[in-house]
């Protein structure tokens, strides 16, 4: 239900906000070719999203969740905590639904979007962490920046040897370094 404190904002809105400086961005959100792009980023996210979760299944997390847990800090090796543990779940659930996607892809083009659709996730975790910081969530998840670094890696190397791995590796590249700039963000 809306309230008057919750009135609907606009994407450009929240995009000028997130920038903090005014951003045209109506030209492509009319642009038919853009929309078309903006629909397939999206599902793609949505399936790294899901993929991800089901790989926390099918990797057997909630066990070594579980055991994590119950392990006392004395018996972590030195320089491990229990965070960075779960933190190492988080990324092979990250792993396992990249490779998920990119396998799905090689059938068609053997383009690395994956790595744009762990840039919106890692770009809403960002924004999230910077105006909704939540230590205990942050805890237990990588870094944006090191989600990125980590799509960036296996985008690289899925476009090694590939016709347009030129054009593919020169994109990933761009984007990931404006992610680090916009969001200052290092890995």
């Amino acid at each position: 239900m809306w309230t008057a404190s919750c009135r609907p904002i606009s994407f450009e809105t929240l995009v000028n906000d997130f920038m903090q400086e005014p951003i045209d961005i109506s030209k492509y959100l009319t642009n038919a070719a853009f929309q078309r792009q903006e629909r397939t980023l999206f599902l793609i996210s949505l399936y790294f999203l899901t993929f991800h979760e089901f790989c926390h299944i099918r990797l057997n997390h909630l066990q070594r969740q579980a055991t994590i847990a119950a392990m006392p800090e004395a018996s972590l090796p030195p320089s491990t905590t229990k965070a960075a543990l779960r933190v190492q779940l988080e990324k092979e659930a990250d792993s396992c639904a990249v490779d998920i996607v990119n396998r799905d892809e090689a059938r068609y083009n053997s383009s690395p979007i994956v790595f744009f659709a762990v840039f919106v996730v890692s770009s809403t975790q960002a924004v999230l962490d910077t105006f909704l910081p939540n230590p205990k969530a942050s805890a237990n998840h990588p870094s944006p920046a090191e989600r990125m670094a980590d799509a960036y890696d296996a985008g690289i190397h899925l476009v090694q040897g590939l016709p347009n791995a030129k054009r593919y590796s020169d994109t990933l590249t761009v984007v990931f370094e404006h992610f680090k700039t916009v969001t200052g963000l290092r890995p």
